[in-house]
């Protein structure tokens, strides 16, 4: 990486002028802090072998290292038809790496003593009390629910519940007819409507990717009495100067939007979101805690750079070391794994709100042990190595998610390290 670099993102304004932004966050070289500059070179020309295929659009990718950025650059285009390049400072739907934040909000209320992992939430979500549990080839509704519902099983996605787009059992096809997500509702009727439907397993039996975060997201908001999205701003958000994160893009940032996309049957990038006309441009009524957030590389670094440090960034402490670590240790028993989410992750458990690494993963096994983070809908990637002390995002706008990106980004980071 050049000098330039070193100190600077460089990306192009709407008019394809060259704009030189200064990053906030502390930089450094790569042998400053013992990684390889020519093996993170490879990074660029592996992500533009991705835009060239029409695989993805293109990228922002950023990775630090000892609390200090070594790499930060913009390939391709957000915006295909304007022929506008990725910026570094582009905003991206980050979809389902707005759990990790929720996750982190509701420790911080277990912190402080006015939420207890072990409690059962219907004391503060009534609608969710004693639900019926449809298990397979049994009559719907029958069953009843064996134990109560936890905030320990909605952090680990053992809850019961389901998304109702993963899947195609009888409550998945419920939960897709009762839009339960719909941005014009609220939370509190998110949980009505979920109240009338069943469980697709028993609590605490399974690891199942669900609403569950969405849930803990309207559990906040009734245990500290604040609307949910006021709570990540004055809580995280604002400590953490994420300037640029929100549940919607207000009017002087949407030159900043990114397209988002989606690879057709034809293997062809079709815009599914277009940045002019995005649901993302107005508030929203329902905030999604499992799914809802806009943001940007620099904005999510910071959150990661938090949590790198145990919980602690620039003079602000969000959570206590040990509930850190208690969030990126896997819970999960061994028979709940390996996770499936865009097939069965080999070697993957989950925490709080992170997958986390336990085994070898074939397809990626290069990954250490106990690495931790998560992903977005749009193929949005975030991971941490605490062995390393080293953080990735590599963030694109394309629909439906893989993990292509962040394992050939990864693979180049992971190499890099010398020590």
């Amino acid at each position: 990486m050049n000098d330039q670099r070193s100190s600077l993102s460089v990306a192009r304004d709407v008019h394809g002028e060259k704009l030189a932004i200064a990053n906030s966050l502390p930089r450094c070289s790569p042998e400053d802090v013992d990684l390889d500059s020519t093996v993170l070179a490879n990074i660029g020309p592996a992500v533009q072998k991705f835009i060239d295929r029409g695989r993805i659009p293109g990228a922002v990718v950023m990775v630090a290292r000892h609390g200090k950025v070594v790499f930060f650059e913009a390939f391709g285009q957000d915006r295909i038809d304007d022929n506008r390049e990725y910026r570094c400072d582009t905003l991206v739907r980050v979809y389902s790496m707005t759990k990790p934040a929720t996750s982190v909000a509701a420790m911080m209320l277990v912190e402080e003593g006015k939420l207890a992992l072990a409690d059962d939430i219907s004391r503060w979500i009534p609608e969710l009390e004693g639900l019926k549990v449809h298990l397979p080839g049994q009559p719907a509704g029958e069953w009843p629910q064996a134990t109560p519902i936890t905030v320990y099983q909605l952090l680990c996605h053992t809850a019961g519940f389901t998304y109702g787009y993963y899947g195609d059992s009888y409550v998945d096809r419920l939960y897709g007819k009762s839009r339960l997500l719909s941005r014009g509702s609220t939370l509190d009727q998110m949980a009505v409507k979920l109240g009338a439907l069943p469980l697709a397993s028993q609590p605490g039996s399974q690891w199942r990717y669900s609403i569950a975060t969405d849930v803990l997201g309207l559990l906040i908001q009734r245990v500290s009495g604040v609307e949910f999205d006021h709570f990540l701003q004055e809580r995280i958000f604002e400590p953490l100067e994420m300037s640029d994160t929100s549940f919607h893009v207000p009017s002087e940032k949407q030159s900043r939007l990114a397209d988002s996309y989606l690879l057709d049957s034809e293997g062809k990038l079709q815009v599914v979101d277009a940045a002019r006309t995005s649901r993302v441009l107005k508030r929203p009524d329902l905030f999604s805690g499992g799914g809802g957030l806009v943001s940007t590389a620099e904005d999510y670094m910071r959150f990661c750079l938090m949590l790198t440090n145990l919980g602690q960034w620039n003079g602000n402490r969000l959570l206590a070391p040990e509930t850190v670590q208690q969030m990126t240790t896997n819970q999960l028993s061994p028979e709940m794994m390996p996770i499936d989410l865009a097939g069965k992750r080999v070697g993957v458990g989950f925490g709080y709100g992170f997958s986390v690494v336990v085994g070898r993963v074939p397809l990626a096994t290069f990954t250490p042990l106990h690495e931790y983070g998560w992903g977005g809908a749009a193929s949005t990637h975030f991971w941490i190595s605490p062995q390393h002390d080293l953080v990735g995002i590599a963030l694109t706008q394309k629909m439906p998610f893989t993990l292509d990106l962040e394992n050939h980004v990864k693979r180049f980071v992971y190499r890099a390290v010398k020590d």
